[in-house]
């Protein structure tokens, strides 16, 4: 999940009103408003920020009103420990993947959905929780895919993997020692030798 090497420059105004602890943590309540933001070499504006920012840890609200995303955020992410954690529902209304610099497949890669998170982990392969999308639209070129409820659960530990996927068109659970991100490349590889 580090994505530093990912992040440009920003420029907000923000209120801040709180306390740090001799320059080690901090207990601040935050309303703001970013007018620009570089990530993947994109420059999103207009994103409002309010919550509380206690030791690495958000709990609040951001609304990104930007040409190519329009999302709401409300929820907590925790940065705290080793292993981020997350608890938050978001709705994007709308997402140009494409001009995000998220996928770069297809520039007319669009996507709009509500996301409901409540997991931990560092990384897909490594997440224990759920992660919900409901009323989801996936647009590329002339296609659809249209899900109106897909349900993701998974449990890393160091016995194996397991993960339960119930949606309106799949139910799939997978058992074993896998990577999550290379399951579709090995799938593919099987598929190939018949």
């Amino acid at each position: 999940l580090d994505q530093s090497d990912k992040m440009g420059t920003i420029s907000f105004e923000a209120s801040v009103s709180g306390a740090t602890l001799e320059g080690k943590s901090i207990d601040a309540r935050l309303n703001g408003l970013i007018m620009q933001f570089q990530f993947k070499q994109y420059e999103y504006t207009n994103i409002n920020l309010s919550g509380n920012l206690k030791d690495r840890t958000f709990n609040g609200m951001v609304n990104i009103n930007d040409p190519n995303i329009d999302l709401e955020f409300l929820g907590e992410v925790n940065l705290s420990d080793s292993v981020p954690v997350f608890n938050f529902k978001a709705n994007i209304t709308d997402a140009n993947l494409y001009a995000l610099n998220i996928d770069k497949s297809d520039p007319d890669f669009r996507v709009s959905c509500y996301l409901i998170a409540n997991a931990k982990g560092n990384s897909i392969n490594t997440m224990n929780g759920s992660i919900t999308l409901l009323n989801s639209l996936f647009v590329k070129k002339d296609q659809q895919l249209q899900v109106y409820d897909l349900r993701l659960v998974t449990e890393n530990n160091t016995g194996g993997n397991r993960m339960k996927l119930r949606s309106d068109f799949l139910d799939a659970d997978l058992y074993g020692k896998y990577e999550l991100t290379r399951v579709g490349e090995s799938l593919k590889k099987y598929l190939i030798t018949y």
